[in-house]
């Protein structure tokens, strides 16, 4: 059986999490049977001491017949206490060995290779890639290190890495908020990211899992192996990162990317999956960096499918798809626009798909992925290419708002010239040249400006080059390509070839040189395709004005909402969001007449006073008149982002003639497709309305909005971190593990986990804290009787964590205390469990999280069973309090918003609300986990009903708090918890407080009211 020992690569870890079982003879039912549970019995082992579910095999043989099984533990236990009982094992290969002939053995070597060293087997899936190769992977943490080291060296030593670096920070990094100093970790972490996007798609193209040698992995790196084997001309750009792949820096980066290569080789590239691949990596990333328009969560593909299919029914009669998504992200909206036009159309050759989807993203390393993305969704067509390919995905702000050598790009008509920035130096190129029918000609000017610069890099003098060789190029380009330009062009362009050229000479042989060509191709990338699509597909950044700081960027974003007649009245201009100007903008610049439009928008479209000018169509009518003509309104199912979401769907017509158009049609979009729903207008008073979607005289779809709350630490085994408080005196009180006969023996009652184990000793009071459990939590209360636990963790006074090892201790004068937890994790060691206590009570940062800051209140709500249960604490007497994994924990510094969720939490009519939406396979059956938020309204001070809910679930409260003082039953953690939440709920129902709760519940949720709970519904967890 494999130890579960972690080493240092993901494939090392692979191989660790796999388990063998030989038997006699399989033919034996019998035997079979003994060596089935005994593997299921190892790989419950393996998912205790740590090791994802995910990864875990298991190998059943008796040398003759050989059987591979993949584990899946049973939804809702925990992983840290599971028994082969939890654990289900699916056939995924087998093997019947004929005889003993070479063709045997090979066949046995395959087998081997594939489920022993786990070489080209992984599925290629999002998830496995995200926490295998992710920013929490020992992956990233063993090539993090190597990749500061060549940053920080290459920023110290290198112009042209000093000047690339200097841009990102200043145009990427720093664009939503001041200018602030240059962050080598993020910088790292999108370096990383974009080395392991290239070797995935080599891998992809070769249809394989490559091991490479130093050269191939050079050339993987640089692009020539795309450029040379497969004709892709711009996988790879001297973009952010190009300067790392400069002589000095790149043996080293050939390192870091040969181990994570060998990590792919884990990965089976022989077929491709239906999913974006990135999309979680990119929220990992836009966490770490703190960083809004990297990437919101990633759309599900089946939502991106529907997009694209909707766009394709709109497209003009007779046309091939030109479709545009100029907020790509990762990419998922081009792959699926590229799967449903292959469905739709037939399209088989390259030359019929390379401009079905073109991309923009503000993102250089979206770009990078978008392109990955683009090679996954088309490698069979690449593979058979007979000309060079240049793939449509282009760094560029899509709103020409902001690039990194000009201030904004004026839209046509406004201006005749646009300023480029040349590090310090600007050169007044025409707004002419931008336009679609100079695409080609603006690429030839770049590549020969580029050109001309490395010449003089070469000379080491700009002095040769003169505005006599700028003219030369001009005429000869002209004559050369048939480019027709005006007298008035021509002249603007004489006047700003030479200088543009001779500033990128200079830059060059001063080496801050290599991405302005970069720059430039891809910045004005969106002018030379204004007017040339036929379709949008979009998923833009939702972010409110609020999330910029007060910056260049916001400023012109506040022009462009005035502009296009969204700007909101009054303060209510912080809350317009970008998704709603990202899709006029571009309907306005990049579509021609009647293209088709399906995008998605922030469910705040359908009622959000910020965006009532939209639902008003004031687009229409404004400065800049968008001839946008809304269809349909979809709602998108509860649940599949952080916040509701909503789709528009229509085209975009010649003029403002006739609409809009009287009524749209109403749709729910769900995993299993499109269903219809009654779309009315609401108006509320004069000078407000709502988009309604119903079905049946309900809401179609329920919305939600706020943060969704955080699961509480797994605080296991119970009977190492439980304790009785057996003498309260001196530095470090005396402790034993709780029995079930004692005050205590309610939190050791269902242990699993190295149950019969006892721990006395001595801790200190400031590693003592106060469990919040399930145990405790009663409808709008949360009991007093929280038991002791004592952690390897120290709280600060502002509520930071500190997670100890015994040396750190033993430091502070505690070496008692370090001796019993010396204890336990000799125990845990010994008896196979993997991590250390300190490891797992800080798993996944379940307890570091747990900063609930001074002032407002902790909501805390159960994390299982069907009911909803909620109550909140005010954080003044939550200091010492710790949540356990069996409630959900939430801090709101508002009493009154607490108060209105708490409210919620706990009625009936959110509990029934979230039962459509709670089937088998999404949520399980019995959990509801983080359903309630995603359906439970934002609080809204100035909701008259809101306020009620609040003061309500207040008054409940004291009259819950009463009844479990003078009933003894109610109160005490060690009777049954379902049978006493159904008791207090019956006392409460006696009162008129909670059926005008539960009235005003259903009101804000626009459902039925219901006075008592579903009968079918009775597990409380």
């Amino acid at each position: 059986m494999a130890s579960g020992k972690a080493v240092s690569r993901f494939i090392d870890n692979l191989v660790g999490s796999t388990t063998i079982e030989y038997e006699s003879d399989l033919r034996n039912n019998v035997k079979r049977d003994t060596g089935y549970a005994q593997v299921q019995e190892q790989a419950a082992g393996l998912v205790r001491a740590g090791m994802p579910v995910s990864t875990v095999r298991g190998v059943l043989s008796d040398t003759v017949e050989w059987y591979a099984y993949d584990a899946v533990l049973t939804p809702g236990v925990d992983a840290s206490a599971c028994t082969a009982t939890d654990i289900s094992l699916v056939v995924i290969d087998e093997l019947k060995l004929a005889d003993g002939s070479a063709v045997s053995a090979e066949r046995l070597g395959a087998f081997i290779r594939k489920h022993l060293a786990r070489e080209q087997s992984r599925p290629l899936r999002a998830e496995f890639l995200a926490s295998d190769l992710g920013m929490d992977s020992v992956a990233y943490q063993s090539s993090a290190a190597p990749l500061s080291s060549l940053v920080d060296e290459g920023r110290t030593a290198e112009p042209s890495a000093s000047l690339a670096t200097e841009l990102w920070s200043r145009f990427v990094d720093h664009l939503e908020g001041p200018t602030g100093t240059f962050r080598t970790a993020a910088y790292v972490d999108e370096a990383y990211v974009t080395i392991l996007a290239r070797l995935l798609s080599a891998n992809v193209l070769t249809g394989k899992a490559v091991l490479s040698t130093d050269n191939e992995l050079r050339a993987i790196l640089n692009g020539d192996f795309f450029r040379h084997n497969f004709q892709l001309e711009n996988v790879v750009e001297q973009d952010y990162f190009g300067w790392l792949l400069g002589p000095a820096y790149m043996d080293r980066l050939v390192a870091v990317a040969r181990d994570l290569q060998r990590d792919l080789y884990a990965y089976d590239f022989s077929w491709y999956p239906e999913e974006d691949l990135f999309g979680r990596l990119m929220a990992q990333l836009a966490r770490r960096s703190q960083r809004k328009l990297l990437g919101q969560e990633w759309t599900p593909h089946w939502l991106a499918r529907l997009l694209a299919d909707r766009c394709l029914d709109g497209l003009p009669e007779g046309e091939s798809p030109r479709i545009v998504d100029m907020c790509c992200g990762s990419g998922t909206m081009l792959a699926e626009i590229i799967k449903a036009t292959k469905a739709r159309f037939g399209f088989s050759t390259i030359d019929k798909l390379e401009d079905v989807a073109t991309g923009f993203d503000i993102d250089p390393l979206a770009v990078s992925l978008a392109k990955t993305t683009w090679v996954v969704s088309l490698s069979v067509e690449i593979k058979a290419a007979t000309k060079p390919i240049v793939i449509p995905v282009y760094h560029a702000d899509s709103l020409f708002a902001v690039t990194p050598v000009s201030a904004s790009v004026p839209l046509v008509g406004e201006s005749d010239t646009i300023p480029v920035s040349l590090d310090g130096v600007t050169i007044q190129l025409p707004t002419a040249l931008v336009q679609p029918a100079y695409r080609d000609f603006f690429d030839r000017i770049v590549d020969w400006a580029y050109d001309e610069a490395r010449e003089a890099q070469r000379r080491g003098t700009v002095a040769a080059f003169s505005k006599a060789d700028a003219d030369s190029f001009l005429n000869g380009a002209i004559a050369a390509f048939g480019v027709s330009l005006s007298p008035e062009l021509h002249k603007q362009l004489s006047a700003a070839l030479y200088p543009l050229a001779h500033r990128m000479a200079e830059l060059a042989v001063a080496g801050r040189n290599g991405i302005w060509a970069f720059i430039l191709r891809n910045t004005y990338r969106p002018g030379l395709l204004t007017g040339h699509f036929n379709g949008l597909v979009s998923n833009p950044p939702w972010l409110t004005m609020s999330g910029l700081a007060d910056n260049p960027y916001r400023d012109l974003l506040k022009g462009r909402a005035k502009l296009y007649g969204i700007q909101p009245a009054g303060q209510s201009f912080l809350h317009l969001e970008l998704g709603t100007m990202h899709l006029l903008h571009a309907i306005d610049r990049y579509l021609g007449p009647d293209a088709s439009v399906a995008c998605l928008v922030p469910g705040t479209v359908l009622n959000g006073n910020h965006h009532e000018r939209l639902r008003q169509h004031e687009f229409l009518n404004s400065e800049r008149p968008v001839p946008f003509d809304i269809a349909e309104v979809w709602q998108v199912a509860p649940g599949t982002f952080k916040y509701p979401g909503a789709a528009l769907i229509g085209n975009k017509r010649t003029d403002t003639t006739g609409l809009p158009r009287p009524a749209f049609a109403g749709l729910v979009a769900t995993d299993a497709g499109l269903d219809t729903a009654d779309f009315s207008i609401r108006n509320i008073g004069t000078a407000r309305s709502a988009w309604v979607l119903q079905k049946g005289g309900s809401p179609a779809a329920a919305g939600g909005g706020g943060r969704l709350p955080q699961q509480g630490a797994d605080l296991m085994p119970r009977t190492a971190v439980c304790v009785d408080i057996i003498q309260a005196s001196g530095a470090e009180y005396r402790v034993d593990t709780p029995t079930r006969a004692s005050t205590w023996g309610f939190t050791i009652k269902s242990a699993k986990e190295m149950a019969a184990e006892r721990f006395p000793g001595h801790v200190a009071p400031r590693f003592i804290f106060r469990m919040a459990q399930s145990e405790n939590l009663l409808p709008f209360v949360l009991g007093v009787h929280r038991a002791p636990l004592a952690l390897p963790a120290l709280r600060a006074a502002d509520g930071t964590w500190s997670i100890l090892d015994e040396s750190e201790i033993r430091r502070q004068g505690f070496t008692q205390t370090a001796r019993r937890f010396a204890a336990i994790n000799q125990k845990l060691k010994a008896v196979g469990k993997g991590k250390s206590l300190q490891e797992r009570v800080d798993e996944r940062g379940k307890l570091s999280k747990q900063v609930f800051g001074a002032d407002g209140y902790l909501i805390l709500a159960g994390a299982g069973g069907k009911i909803i249960c909620a109550a909140c604490v005010p954080l003044a007497q939550a200091q010492d309090i710790v949540v356990d994994q069996t409630i959900y924990w939430n801090v709101v510094t508002d009493e009154r918003e607490a108060w209105f969720q708490v409210g919620m939490l706990n009625s009936v009519a959110l509990t029934n609300a979230t039962l459509a939406f709670n089937p088998k396979g999404d949520f399980g059956e019995r959990h509801l986990h983080t359903l309630p938020y995603r359906m439970m309204p934002a609080y809204d001070s100035g909701n008259d009903d809101h306020k009620k809910i609040a003061g309500l679930a207040k008054d409940l409260a004291a009259l819950a708090a009463s009844h479990c003082t003078t009933d003894a039953y109610l109160s005490d953690p060690a009777k049954a918890l379902p049978a006493r939440r159904r008791k207090l709920r019956a006392l409460l129902e006696a009162s008129p407080l909670l059926p005008q709760l539960e009235a005003t519940a259903a009101l804000v949720l626009g459902a039925t009211p219901t006075a008592t709970i579903d009968p079918d519904v009775i597990e409380e967890g």
